[in-house]
């Protein structure tokens, strides 16, 4: 009767209505080109970089380096990892070098609630917390939650932001050595942050986690050269794109804060659009005109495919923006 009565109380809590876990979490706004090439990213209102990408739309591959690398358990764990939590614990007594015995579940937990989990009384919370997850969602919408607020360092979360800054590819496009160098990044990101041929900590994580890999997926070892090759030495701030300013201010504008707007806009169209606009002001500055603005507009689609706001966005003589 007892167990009855537990699973009754747990299926109640589990369906019982509840926020998604994406509520829960500040999203940037991403715009995107007919193309699907990113225009313009915006921070999210904690000043962070952090797209929502849905599970199905990450590669398999890359979640299964995650769980492999930051708690290879989780299908099978209540939100604690007791076996863990007391080797931690006993490590760190002993004087040792400190383990992390948090959970996928843990860290969502911390993160989502704000636990400061470096004392008893937040570890204790942490731990009520993330029993209480998983109490209330599935394993799948809760590794879900923790790929998208994981930190890479700045201000730069979740593993579809950082694919983006650090590849300038979708999280879907992923390889496997791009998955397996992203994977290590949010254990210490202020060390691993930045992808240098100089960086042993990455090359050494890196290299951990694909022996690991190998042992369950010894099929991969076809892309043994593209490991063994260093890793590209990227600075995120390098590949935020800002394509069209004006026509993202104007989405912004009509406060579509969805986490993804897609668009009709050419970016050929556009980048055509706006040479056409300066050989236009150089032929007729001694005519005294200083600013221009045009749009290209397909009537048969009812879609802006360029748009030029100003001469120039940044110059504020001419109002540019």
């Amino acid at each position: 009767m007892l167990c009855a009565v537990l699973v009754l109380f747990f299926m109640g809590l589990r369906l019982a209505p509840k926020p998604d876990l994406a509520d829960l979490i500040p999203h940037s706004t991403a715009i995107y080109a007919q193309d699907g090439s990113l225009l313009r990213i915006t921070l999210a209102h904690d000043a962070q970089y952090q797209l929502w990408v849905p599970y199905q739309e990450i590669q398999p591959k890359a979640i299964d380096a995650v769980k492999l690398y930051e708690d290879r358990y989780f299908q099978w764990h209540f939100g604690v990892n007791p076996i863990a939590l007391i080797r931690g614990m006993v490590r760190t007594y002993m004087g040792e070098s400190r383990q992390g015995a948090s959970t996928i579940t843990m860290q969502l937990a911390r993160a989502i609630y704000g636990i400061d989990s470096r004392h008893i009384l937040g570890k204790l919370t942490q731990i009520t917390y993330a029993i209480w997850l998983e109490c209330r969602y599935s394993k799948r919408e809760i590794l879900e939650a923790y790929l998208n607020i994981a930190p890479y360092g700045g201000n730069i979360k979740g593993i579809g932001t950082a694919s983006l800054f650090y590849f300038n590819k979708t999280a879907s496009q992923l390889t496997l050595p791009e998955a397996i160098t992203l994977a290590v990044i949010p254990q210490n990101p202020n060390k691993r942050l930045y992808l240098s041929t100089q960086n042993a900590l990455l090359k050494q994580a890196r290299h951990r986690l694909w022996q690991d890999w190998l042992k369950l997926h010894p099929q991969d070892a076809t892309y043994a050269a593209d490991m063994a090759l260093p890793t590209q030495a990227i600075k995120a701030s390098n590949n935020i794109p800002f394509l069209a300013p004006h026509f993202t201010d104007a989405l912004l504008k009509e406060k579509f804060h969805q986490p993804a707007i897609h668009t009709g806009l050419d970016l050929h169209a556009q980048a055509t659009l706006e040479r056409m606009v300066s050989s236009y002001l150089r032929n007729n500055s001694q005519l005294g005109i200083h600013n221009v603005s045009a749009m290209l507009f397909d009537a048969k689609a009812m879609q802006v495919k360029a748009l030029v706001g100003s001469a120039d966005y940044f110059n504020a003589n001419i109002d540019g923006q």
